[in-house]
């Protein structure tokens, strides 16, 4: 048997309170004697082996409720004849979320969410089934089932690393259903790990409907969540929306879309937030006050050398308990020419439409009309045509 919070053990004396407070309660009393005390003498040794069962079985019932409080805490996990179904699962398949909101590490152990998590699984699974089940990993950057020879290979695969992408719950819960269909697994057992995130699990999707009817319909499957919700007060996130190159005939910049972020739970007082854009290497420190959940800076401009054509940056804040939603990297280019495609074989009624095409409609784009005949439609290249 193990236990995922095994420190709440300790608290395990706290189950002798009980028996601490009725003693107390004994030496607390004070005998005075009376007229009549020994009839009541008589009458209470004729009753006392009921009396003193009865206080036994109290006390007994209430060290027990105690214990079973904190033991039930712990959150044990066992196997083997304890275990529900009275031995190992012939499969266990852990359904893993890398996605960038479970590197959150917790501030006292510097441990991500995703580290903890993978520890306390490799603990429970090893300590309740070693390597009589079948192990198969789905993480959510790859989803390709893989099997696993043992549970502490769990903690050094580069398939349970740190990722930036975003996890779908519902398609990894959809990869264990065609694995466990196809390979009829027998009694499975399915771990999933994650934070709970909204966009993660798509709760408002339309596939959870089939998901629930599909496993009902399977024999001896059990799901384990092991959840990781907290969310850090002071974590916020940086988003780059939009990024476009614009140059006159004096300079040339970037302008930016951004979104800043902050955990609904903090409180909304205005904070004063550095704000870190790196161009080609190039840093510049900008400040911005945050002053609700969001702030939202359209057309933030950024001037860059007139010989610099296209190149990559980041957006960068201050570290924080999640790192990974604190930078957040682009890429910029001279826009693209917009190219359309006029078929005719009569020139004079297209003339119209070249002009119209031609027009630039946005001083910082080009545009590019070309005109083909009928027999010639095949040589449009579409891939870069309006």
């Amino acid at each position: 048997m193990t236990f995922l919070e095994p420190a709440l053990l300790f608290a395990l004396p706290l189950a002798a309170l009980p028996v601490i407070i009725h003693l107390i309660h004994l030496y607390r009393r004070r005998q005075v004697k009376w007229a009549a005390m020994m009839f009541l003498l008589m009458a209470q040794r004729m009753n006392k082996g009921l009396s003193r069962l009865r206080q036994v079985l109290i006390l007994a019932f209430r060290v027990l409720a105690v214990a079973a409080i904190i033991f039930v805490v712990t959150r044990p996990l066992a196997g083997g004849w304890l275990g529900l179904t009275g031995g190992a699962p012939d499969t266990v398949m852990i359904l893993l979320d890398r996605s960038a909101s479970m590197e959150q590490q917790n501030t006292t152990t510097g441990v991500s969410k995703r580290l903890a998590g993978l520890r306390n699984i490799a603990r429970a699974i090893h300590d309740a089934v070693g390597t009589r089940s079948r192990l198969v990993l789905v993480d959510s950057a790859v989803g390709d089932p893989q099997s696993l020879d043992k549970a502490e290979r769990l903690l050094d695969m580069p398939q349970t690393g740190p990722t930036d992408t975003k996890a779908d719950i519902p398609g990894m819960l959809q990869k264990a259903l065609d694995y466990i269909t196809t390979n009829k697994s027998g009694r499975t057992d399915v771990w999933v790990l994650s934070d709970l995130q909204q966009g993660d699990w798509d709760a408002a999707g339309g596939r959870w409907e089939t998901l629930r009817s599909a496993y009902a319909a399977l024999q001896g499957v059990r799901f384990h969540l092991l959840a990781y919700p907290q969310i850090a007060e002071d974590d916020l996130a940086v988003r780059v929306e939009r990024v476009t190159r614009r140059e006159t005939s004096a300079k040339a910049e970037l302008l930016m879309d951004l979104r800043i972020t902050r955990q609904a739970g903090q409180a909304l007082v205005p904070i004063e937030v550095p704000l870190r854009v790196v161009i080609n290497g190039a840093a510049t420190t900008v400040k911005v006050t945050l002053k609700e959940s969001q702030l939202v800076l359209q057309g933030q401009t950024f001037p860059i050398d007139k010989s610099l054509k296209r190149g990559w940056g980041r957006v960068e804040l201050p570290g924080d308990a999640c790192l990974p939603n604190n930078a957040w990297h682009f890429v910029f280019d001279e826009p693209p020419p917009m190219r359309s495609v006029i078929v005719s074989d009569d020139e004079l009624e297209t003339s119209g439409l070249v002009a119209a095409l031609g027009a630039q409609a946005d001083p910082s784009r080009k545009y590019a009309v070309t005109r083909l005949r009928s027999q010639r439609a095949a040589e449009i290249p579409w891939d870069e045509t309006a």
